[in-house]
């Protein structure tokens, strides 16, 4: 299941898997370390490699701002499994929204939303704001699930620096600092996700354009969530 020795992090490989799951082993091995214990984590995602650990718990997020020695007025993004997951977490979704989020994901697509109490409040320290993600990475998604709580994720860089697709420079960067990682070879990158925010119940706005392709261009671009679906 794991690589390395006794006292270094442990790796996971599951870049030649056919199958996304995990087996019950490994499962059991990452909720003790990443829930019981609040350890952080490497692993990748359909963008770039991410940086995280358990987003309810404000011990681990506040750890992450110092692994990346990240400004706290940034907050970080939150990776969800599944719709009900993100429902638990976020507050006054309209029913436009879910129709919108049910149509395009999972995908490279980030959505700020207000989310409950029941996350981390150092997610975001200017508001209750936290931008959304449903990966379409099918293994990271599983990790998620059988984890059973959203799991931050940030790119697994430095602040500043530029994000990274391969698994072994991400091991550079932070080398012991973090107690686990996934090795799920080279990721797509290119771009960052493509985020967006509601303007109302109704409407969205493009803050980021990445890897998520609206298709048309437009200068500082509103959109109905009702057409795309």
């Amino acid at each position: 299941m794991l690589t390395r020795g006794s006292g270094e992090p442990g790796v996971i490989d599951i870049k030649t898997r056919q199958s996304p799951y995990f087996s019950s082993q490994e499962l059991a091995f990452l909720r003790k370390k990443i829930l019981s214990q609040k350890h952080c984590l490497i692993f990748p995602t359909e963008t770039f490699y991410a940086l995280g650990g358990d987003a309810t718990q404000s011990e681990v997020v506040s750890c992450i701002y110092k692994l990346k020695k990240r400004d706290i007025k940034l907050p970080l993004l939150v990776l969800v499994a599944d719709m009900s997951m993100l429902l638990r977490h976020v507050d006054g979704l309209s029913l436009s929204q879910k129709r919108f989020l049910e149509k395009i994901w999972p995908s490279p697509l980030s959505i700020i939303l207000p989310a409950k109490d029941n996350l981390a409040n150092e997610l975001n320290y200017q508001d209750n704001y936290v931008a959304f993600r449903m990966t379409s990475l099918d293994s990271t998604r599983e990790l998620i699930g059988g984890l059973g709580v959203p799991l931050v994720g940030t790119s697994a860089n430095l602040s500043g620096m530029k994000e990274v697709s391969k698994f072994n420079d991400a091991n550079f960067i932070f080398k012991d600092k973090v107690d686990l990682y996934i090795d799920g070879g080279m990721t797509r990158g290119e771009k960052p996700s493509t985020l967006i925010k509601p303007i109302d119940k109704e409407r969205f706005q493009v803050l980021r354009q990445g890897a998520f392709e609206f298709g048309e261009k437009k200068k500082n671009p509103e959109w109905f969530f009702k057409d795309f679906l």
